[in-house]
């Protein structure tokens, strides 16, 4: 019992350990959030020689991404915001749209396609590949699903959304080559609460953990103290005793048992005498 007591109590104290520096960690970085609450990454300038730059599945591509993993992993409650926010040097549009649609209208398109987000202390670096095409895409359309914005707005969807979506940028004039630059915020709602959460869970393992592992058990030494303690009350009681009886005696003389077993005890030891013998002499 005292050996799965310990293993438990070091299991606690490791969890609680974990907990508590993942907790700690989170407090950190949500020190760098945007007054909004929000996680802000610029990713590099992203430049085309056809007619448009996609993000075929925006949630995949933010799931890829370490950080963005990691954020949509701490929701609790409610979904993550993500905002894009695109800078061109040339008029462009920003379309939203879901991805069987994109994929659709962007066939035979010469087009660059963002394939994943790497990570770094600063701008994002970026992995495209370039889609070969023949034709010059059709007019965007404006009605539902398709969502579009011109570039001095911004869109905001919720992470991960409920089926793939494409993001789309496309010049306003249907010409060739431009650079865009993305910027994009995350927001978890419950980025606060999680923290805490974890926090508390890794103090309170440490504790419990704590109190298994040094939990205080009476040694040999103890026993022993207490035996002798118990043995002195005993004998502090039988002298109390002693003292209260030799003011009276009972029926034969004696003060207590005490004095009747020594006299006893007395006359049993004593030498028998032969009533032959004349003790005169």
């Amino acid at each position: 019992m005292r050996v799965f007591r310990r293993i438990v109590g070091l299991v606690l104290v490791a969890f609680g350990v974990a907990a508590s520096l993942v907790g700690a960690a989170g407090w950190v970085v949500g020190d760098h959030r945007a007054d909004d609450g929000s996680f802000v990454a610029e990713l590099a300038p992203i430049h085309t020689d056809g007619y448009a730059i996609s993000v075929p599945d925006v949630s995949e591509v933010a799931a890829r991404h370490g950080v963005g993993r990691l954020l949509a992993a701490s929701q609790i409650y409610g979904d993550a915001r993500l905002r894009v926010t695109v800078r061109a040097d040339s008029p462009v549009l920003v379309v939203l749209v879901p991805s069987f649609e994109a994929s659709r209208y962007l066939a035979d398109v010469e087009h660059t396609e963002v394939v994943g987000v790497g990570y770094s202390s600063g701008v994002q670096p970026v992995q495209t590949r370039l889609v070969p095409g023949l034709k010059p895409p059709v007019a965007v359309p404006r009605t539902w699903p398709w969502v579009v914005v011109t570039a001095d707005r911004s869109l905001d969807f919720e992470l991960p959304a409920a089926e793939p979506m494409a993001l789309v940028l496309l010049r306003s004039d249907e010409g060739l080559v431009f650079t865009a630059t993305v910027t994009a915020a995350i927001r978890p709602s419950s980025w606060g609460l999680a923290t805490t959460l974890l926090l508390v869970f890794g103090v309170a393992c440490l504790l419990v953990g704590a109190a298994m592992l040094f939990a205080h058990r009476p040694s040999a030494v103890d026993q022993s103290g207490e035996a002798q303690t118990g043995q002195a009350w005993t004998a502090a009681l039988f002298a109390a005793d002693a003292g209260n009886s030799s003011r009276r005696v009972d029926r034969f003389g004696y003060r207590d048992w005490r004095d009747r077993d020594r006299n006893w005890a007395a006359v049993r030891d004593r030498p028998a005498r032969s009533p032959y013998v004349d003790t005169a002499t």
